[in-house]
């Protein structure tokens, strides 16, 4: 082989090859590279002249240039359109030695800083990550004078949906805590304010308000629950909005923050009031970003430096999460107030200020997480003062989001719009334009009314909101073909699955019954420790729907109930249904071990120490004989325990991977079954039996072939996904 001072590389195929086969060329190695089939590239050097010959533009490259050709994506593929704004790029370079440093993106005829970390250098090969902004990107490589061809890139990001929580009890029924008159109101116009956003910069507003009397410490942690437990992607924004009493107090012997409910009374705080904590280890199950607002008096009377204390103690909390940023409304020894020439509290009115345009120091008609910070720290601290004299001082106690992230959009008074954020003079800004460059309306997201935003298969339904984006499909399959209805649906069902997955920490527990307790059977004993790993456990048992989706088939006595539990199912149907589910979805479903199933219906380390799970009053948490009318009920309406899960006292049994055998003496690690029997474990009771059968402590077992309409199971993992 020739000498290859440098070259050019570019696809080859037949054609391509019969339109150069009659020069002398040096042929070397075809190579391939990943992301695209049937395609190899070409490298040749023209002998005579000795200079490179890009084929397709019949352009020369001049001795002692640099030749950059693109290997990924290719750069003449017209339609690359992608929801992701950074762009994995892979480029090939021919030619004179050259360094890193040496080496110039260019984007929209703008340089791309080549900041460390963004770009590798492998022999020849140029790996990089860019930045894309939205709409149309032309990006270059270039090293001296000689660059490479233009990458045509639509970057068309996915809006995400905003999910809001917002809790404003009302404490006029309260024995304790009537002073406050404004909360409810304060919640009311939190979510006025962002159900305005719905099209720009959010998809869509989903809304759980909890307030008034409602808004009691139960109703509170059960909406908690309900509103967290699926539908929020990591694409998307929660926010989180609580006016309200709290403090702190002292819980399990550590002092712990507790918002309080509607009812609270002192004298029983747990009982009506939620544990902060609660809320914190709620929201660090969810994958997405988090946004706090907490507008509380924190302790009431906020004496001494208790709100300092409280301020540390929320920003603890979160210790450890990512994407969550927290203000709390004031600081140090001060109170939050209210004020009833606003009948609002002093923090929400001026953070709805800040929303109003208020915050907008830039002009560019979006709010940030930095420009809300910088006007409430100053403003709330300036009003209180000036209406009560008194002093009050927001932080911003925790921010692990970027703080110029925006979370809100100015969309009225179009003439004060800058034309250079509003190129097409339609009243939307540029950021939060589908069609920038062309006059459109708000309802088709700035796109002219007879233009589909990006509907690539040309089915009438948006690529942001088609399930099947390249495929024409229909409306109530969300966009996909009537083929793909069932994978769809699958798709769906598990994706919940993987959402009502709880988090229980690791931890140690004494497991059985103890001494003392009347209702103890043999079997419960004795009491010993058991020490657990870290695992994950369904907040429900495993529904109809759900079976029914992945085997084919419904075998529960009560069909026809698609959220009822199933049941009528053995333990080696069970399995059978596992290892389905885990092939088709690449999961890792298993059944928990009769350790991991009592440590979670005990609570795990929020533990109350109650009889059954959740409570010492069976008919508040479980469905069992006297109150389920013989037969089963949908899962998840009872009151879930301390760790969100649902009915694991009563409904149906639940099948565990254990052998049925006797308690050993000595204490376990991740104790998983012992002594070999025929039998394998089932725990926490049913709709058939009485309400003895529903303590977290008892224990059952079947033959694993035994099967009966009070016997089902729930999923646990090792892992999150």
């Amino acid at each position: 082989m020739g000498f290859l001072f440098f070259c050019w590389a570019f696809f080859f195929n037949g054609s391509l090859y019969d339109q150069v086969k009659g020069v002398e060329f040096d042929y070397m190695n075809a190579l391939t590279y990943e992301g695209v089939e049937s395609e190899v590239l070409f490298l040749g050097v023209d002998k005579k002249g000795g200079n490179v010959y890009d084929f397709d533009a019949s352009n020369k490259s001049s001795q002692g240039k640099h030749a950059i050709v693109w290997l990924s994506p290719d750069p003449d593929n017209k339609n690359f359109i992608t929801q992701d704004n950074l762009l994995s790029i892979s480029l090939r370079v021919e030619g004179p030695e050259f360094k890193k440093e040496d080496l110039l993106f260019i984007n929209n005829e703008k340089q791309i800083s080549n900041k460390s970390g963004e770009v590798t250098l492998k022999s020849s090969k140029v790996n990089a990550e860019v930045v894309l902004e939205k709409g149309l990107n032309e990006i270059q490589l270039c090293i001296g004078e000689s660059c490479s061809k233009k990458l045509s890139v639509n970057y068309n990001p996915k809006k995400p949906k905003l999910h809001i929580l917002a809790i404003g009890p009302d404490y006029s029924m309260s024995p304790v805590a009537s002073n406050l008159k404004y909360t409810q109101n304060d919640a009311d116009q939190f979510v006025e304010k962002f159900l305005s956003q719905k099209g720009l910069i959010y998809s869509d507003v989903i809304v759980k308000k909890i307030s008034g009397v409602e808004a009691n410490g139960e109703n509170i942690y059960r909406q908690l629950n309900y509103f967290l437990k699926g539908g929020i992607s990591s694409n998307d924004l929660l926010m989180v909005f609580i006016s309200s009493h709290g403090g702190m107090h002292t819980y399990l012997g550590e002092k712990r923050f507790f918002i309080y409910g509607s009812t609270y009374d002192s004298a029983a705080v747990p009982q009506t009031s939620v544990l902060f904590e609660d809320i914190s280890d709620k929201l660090d199950e969810l994958k997405c970003k988090k946004l706090v607002f907490i507008d509380a008096c924190h302790s009431g009377g906020a004496k001494g430096d208790i709100t300092n204390v409280v301020n540390e103690a929320i920003g603890e909390l979160f210790q450890g999460q990512d994407g969550i940023a927290l203000f709390s409304s004031s600081s140090q020894t001060q109170k939050s107030f209210e004020l009833d020439k606003y009948k609002s509290g002093a923090f929400t009115k001026v953070l709805l200020d800040a929303l109003d345009g208020k915050a907008d120091k830039n002009k560019n008609r979006k709010i940030t997480i930095k420009e809300i910070e910088s006007y409430v720290k100053k403003q709330v601290d300036s009003l209180v003062n000036r209406e009560l004299g008194k002093e009050q001082s927001p932080k911003l106690v925790r921010c692990d989001l970027d703080r110029d992230l925006p979370i809100y959009v100015l969309n009225t008074n179009i003439e004060n719009i800058q034309p250079e954020n509003d190129r097409d003079g339609d009243g939307l800004i540029n950021t939060v334009d589908e069609c920038p460059d062309e006059p459109g309306t708000t309802k088709n997201f700035g796109c002219p009314e007879e233009q589909v935003v990006l509907d690539n298969d040309g089915d009438g339904l948006a690529n942001t909101v088609d399930e099947c984006p390249d495929e024409p499909g229909l409306v109530v399959n969300m966009g996909c073909p009537e083929e793909k209805k069932e994978e769809l649906v699958d798709h769906i069902l598990v994706e919940k699955m993987d959402n009502e997955m709880v988090l229980v920490k690791g931890g140690s527990f004494k497991m059985g019954c103890g001494p003392g307790r009347k209702e103890c059977d043999d079997d419960e004993a004795p009491l010993h420790t058991v020490k657990l790993s870290s695992f994950y456990i369904s907040k429900y048992e495993v529904t109809q729907e759900q079976w029914e989706n992945i085997m084919g088939f419904n075998p529960s006595e009560f069909d026809g109930c698609k959220q009822c539990p199933v049941e009528n199912v053995s333990w080696g149907d069970v399995h059978v249904f596992i290892k389905k589910l885990n092939s088709k979805f690449n999961t890792t479903y298993r059944l928990p071990s009769e350790a991991e199933w009592e440590f979670a219906s005990r609570g795990g380390r929020k533990t109350k120490g109650y009889m059954y799970s959740g409570s010492n009053d069976l008919s508040k948490v479980g469905w069992y004989l006297a109150n389920a009318s013989k037969e089963t009920h949908e899962v998840g309406i009872k009151h879930p325990n301390e760790l969100g899960l649902h009915d694991m006292s009563g409904n149906v049994w639940e099948w565990c991977s254990d052998l049925m055998s006797p308690y050993a003496s000595e204490n376990k690690n991740n104790q998983n079954g012992g002594v070999i029997s025929s039998y394998r474990v089932d725990r926490g009771g049913s709709w058939f039996g009485g309400s003895k059968y529903c303590r977290v402590s008892d224990r059952y077992g079947h033959s694993p072939n035994y099967k009966f309409s009070y016997l089902g199971f729930r999923l646990a993992s090792s892992t999150s996904k």
